[in-house]
């Protein structure tokens, strides 16, 4: 015995084990897989009412192991492609309808606070609520035939009952006198009830399983349909939505949120709807086996109400604060994967560890409140119906003895057992609906934030046009403010200017304590200064604070005449608090002012960016060159172009399709291939033509797969100038009408840059509508056409001859072909360009030069770098466009 269990005897029987299962599969290797259900035969038919169909399933999956293809195909009907439509369809209508009338009004203000829900939950019961019933009825047939089994029960035990008694009567031979003999029980009756007993719960099986069907499969189209409206959302949000809406936000709404909602409209929901039926049912049908003492069962059971819905609205708030904490958690965890080179490189593991810990241990913490009230709520669960029917049974057996029979007894423990599965599952029910409806309002607020106005039009050639045109970038939400913590800080900042002023008065007046301004008495004197703090806070003119000086001198007010009171505060005294007070008024005046003056510039300066007087014309097959210096809004003219900006006035049109080049290359975690190809055919012709326009054979043989070689999240395994030609190649290989590049010569070296732009630009590209984008300015005299924007407007455009005219664009030319001034194409050479970087007396040739380190602000350069990677430098005025995080794109 001891040899079977030792380590070579278990290795030997694991070694045979693993070769039949490997001669399983080799034998199986060739079979089929089973042919796929027709999900639009009869629903009548015992193979779907069984579910035979899904058998040969199992037999192959015994077999051997079960791959993607062995799978059976989802319906049709529960596609994103064939669902989503017309939730989409019915959602556009009802937002619609909703401006129109005041109600409509007031219900889409209280869903943009995120106070209710009414548009989502109307639409996804309308939208599916013949499923829903259809579940809910088969749910409700399914607990029907439950309450068979005690009725049946309670019939066959009075049969075995009734059978003894007649046995027994055949048995004596003297009856007692008036004693009736039992009448001969049906054999046939009692058979029957075996085959109901057996029968019924079966049809009540067959309805649960249908029921679940039915419900997983609105489950299945409600994640498809919410998880693409968020989506979708995502791209049609406004400059200003997505500013006040974080990555990580969108996420939690995709994943946590709509699992929530999917998750109460399976299992929950029916429990929900069926769980008070049975409860009624249970109760009216004790009343026929125990009488009265139902309602001692039924007041253990209403006792126990209150302490479930307090525990039920406890963990439905904290699941509301739960959420908010993983909104914060997800947002840095999003913030620490975009900048984990700069987290490496400066080496901050450690604090970016210990805040996202942090946010993880307030959510946690948020999870633990939550512990007591669910353990709670579930020993009533389990404990109230097992309560009931004791002190039902013990009440009733002791008050009528000859009525408690066995029959009763078997047939009211069945219903009390039936009881049990609703009260468990109907605080879990209630739960999750708390649950959903927070989810809800979530969902329904990201659903109707604003969008972004399509007002771009469709040319039937190539090219675009910009006629008469003023955009802009909109200002920030303004947030608003809890008026409960409004008013609990200003009463805060009360309480501290009232103290700051009594302390300020005795340091520099030197006055006694008894005059009232130290002692926690209140004085006549301390009454007067507090009617000089209230009066001045609420803007009261200085007679009213000359009067309470003088009431103060008199010695307090008529309602304190008559008592014992303290000297009275000098008339020298109370002049020198009033200026005191005055003065500290007028600068805690002049503060707030000149903060809110900050405010409103800062607001200003947001929302006074402009793109004005634009009027620009591409003409099929030309090639525009979009320059200007850094801010002027080059970025911001290509955003106005695709429909970024906010139109004021004017008209925008494109013709053609589209491609469009990024300023920050776009990559995907695929194959180099894939990444190029984006869903396109492989056409090797077209393929040798890209790689070579865009200065891409070279990498195909340096990296270790070729094109096969798998690229990393965000294009993490290759350098800046390989990414932006990845992008390059793949819009080249669209082969698209309209081109839009938006600077993607200045992540590539010089050399790089100048076969790109003939190879590619005008060579791959010859014949197509391109508009570029750049800094280099020597490529200039090879474009049809320049458009020199300067301070939010177009100041020249034409031909190279014909902008030369223009002295701003003369004077950019001056300074980009002088040596000194020439942009340095490396990394970071705006940083070493700053004069501020530099100490007082430096010179150009100190920057042309390598400077030493100790000249350098080196702080600032790191801050400046990290604000970079991480995108938390602020947007300043002139910078547009809508970025990662809601931040707007720098106009370049």
């Amino acid at each position: 015995m001891a040899g079977y269990f030792s380590k070579d005897a278990r290795a030997a029987r694991a070694e045979v084990k693993r070769e039949k299962a490997q001669g399983a599969v080799q034998k199986h290797a060739g079979e089929q897989p089973p042919p796929l259900w027709n999900w639009r035969k009869p629903w009548a038919t015992p193979s779907f009412l069984f579910y035979l169909w899904y058998t040969p399933l199992l037999k192959l999956g015994y077999k051997r192991s079960l791959t993607m293809e062995d799978e059976f195909a989802l319906p049709h009907n529960l596609k994103t492609d064939k669902t989503y439509p017309h939730f989409w369809s019915a959602w556009t209508k009802q937002m619609e309808a909703a401006p129109l009338t005041a109600k409509g009004r007031h219900k889409m203000q209280r869903a943009q606070d995120g106070k209710e829900a009414p548009h989502l939950w109307r639409l996804l019961f309308k939208q599916h609520w013949l499923w829903l019933f259809a579940s809910v009825a088969m749910q409700g047939i399914y607990n029907a035939f439950n309450f068979s089994g005690p009725i049946i029960l309670g019939k066959i035990v009075t049969f075995l009952q009734t059978s003894d008694n007649y046995q027994r009567a055949q048995e004596v031979e003297t009856l007692p006198a008036g004693f009736r003999i039992p009448s001969e029980p049906n054999v046939g009756q009692a058979y029957l009830y075996a085959a109901l007993i057996f029968v019924f719960p079966l049809v009540g099986a067959i309805a649960l399983v249908h029921s679940n069907r039915l419900a997983i499969q609105v489950q299945i189209k409600l994640r498809a349909e919410l998880t693409a409206a968020v989506y979708q959302k995502a791209m049609r949000l406004s400059a200003r939505s997505k500013q006040q809406t974080e990555t990580g936000r969108v996420v939690n709404i995709m994943s946590a949120d709509v699992n929530n909602i999917i998750q109460f409209f399976y299992p929950m929901m029916a429990q929900l709807v069926v769980a008070p039926c049975i409860l009624i049912a249970a109760l009216v049908l004790l009343w026929f086996q125990i009488r009265w003492a139902t309602f001692i069962g039924l007041a253990m059971l209403v006792a126990c109400s209150p302490a479930t819905g307090f525990f039920v609205k406890r963990l439905t708030g904290l699941r509301r604060r739960m959420l908010i904490e993983t909104d914060s958690r997800v947002k840095l965890m999003n913030q620490l994967l975009t900048g984990i080179r700069v987290l490496k490189l400066y080496a901050w593991e450690a604090a970016q560890e210990a805040s996202v810990m942090e946010a993880r241990r307030r959510e946690l913490g948020r999870l633990k409140q939550a512990i007591p009230p669910r353990v709670g709520m579930q020993v009533l669960l389990f404990a109230t119906p097992t309560l009931a029917a004791v002190f039902s049974f013990a009440a009733y057996g002791s008050a009528e003895p000859d009525q408690f029979t066995a029959p009763h007894i078997f047939s009211a423990i069945a219903y009390f057992s039936i009881m049990r599965f609703p009260l468990i599952f109907l605080p879990f029910a209630l739960v999750q609906l708390g649950n959903a409806m927070v989810s809800m309002r979530r969902l329904n607020q990201f659903l109707v934030m604003e969008e972004r106005t399509d007002n771009v039009e469709r040319l039937e050639h190539s090219g675009a046009f910009i006629e008469g045109g003023d955009f802009y970038w909109a200002e920030p939400p303004k947030p608003k403010e809890d008026p409960k913590a409004a008013k609990k800080a200003a009463k805060k900042a009360k309480r501290a200017r009232r103290s700051f002023r009594r302390k300020k008065a005795i340091k520099d007046e030197g006055l006694p304590e008894e005059d009232g301004l130290v002692s926690g008495k209140q004085t006549a004197g301390n009454k007067a200064i507090e009617r000089v703090v209230v009066d001045d806070a609420a803007g009261r003119g200085s007679s009213d604070v000359d009067t309470a000086m003088e009431d103060g001198g008199k010695g307090g007010s008529s309602a304190s005449s008559g008592r014992d009171s303290p000297p009275p505060v000098a008339p020298l005294q109370a002049r020198a608090l009033h200026q005191i007070f005055s003065e500290t008024a007028d600068e805690e005046d002049a503060i707030i002012k000149k903060e809110v003056s900050s405010d409103q510039q800062e607001r200003e300066a947001l929302a006074s960016w402009w793109l004005r007087d634009v009027n620009l014309q591409l003409e099929p097959g030309q090639l525009v060159a979009v320059v200007g210096r850094v801010g002027s809004g080059k970025s911001s003219l290509i955003s106005a172009l695709l429909g970024e900006m906010e139109c004021s006035t004017g008209r925008i049109a494109i013709g053609g399709r589209m491609a469009y080049v990024a300023q920050q290359a776009w990559i995907l975690n695929e194959t180099l291939q894939e990444n190029i190809l984006f869903g396109r055919d492989f056409d090797p012709a077209k393929w040798k033509t890209v790689v070579g326009a865009c200065s891409l054979a070279a990498d195909l043989q340096v990296l270790p797969g070729g094109a096969q070689t798998e690229i990393g999240e965000k294009g993490i395994n290759l350098s800046g100038g390989q990414k932006q030609r990845i992008s390059m190649a793949r819009a080249v290989y669209s082969d698209a009408d309209f081109y839009i590049l938006d600077d993607p010569l200045s992540a590539v070296d010089v050399h790089v840059g100048h076969h790109m732009f003939d190879a590619c630009i005008k060579g791959a590209l010859k014949g197509k509508t391109r508009m570029l984008v750049t800094n280099q300015l020597q490529y200039l005299p090879q474009c049809d056409k320049i458009v020199f924007l300067d301070k939010g407007r177009i100041a020249a455009q034409g031909t190279y001859e014909e902008v030369q005219s223009n002295p701003a664009m003369a004077e950019l030319l001056a300074e980009f072909n002088s040596t000194g001034d020439r942009p340095d194409p490396r990394p970071g050479a705006q940083l070493l360009d700053d004069p501020a970087l530099h100490p007082a007396g430096g010179s150009d040739a100190d920057v042309d030069s390598e400077p030493p380190e100790a000249d350098l602000d080196v702080t600032r350069i790191e801050e400046a770098v990290t604000d970079e990677y991480l995108g938390a430098a602020p947007r300043q005025a002139g910078q547009g466009g809508a970025g990662l995080g809601g931040r707007p794109l720098p106009p370049s």
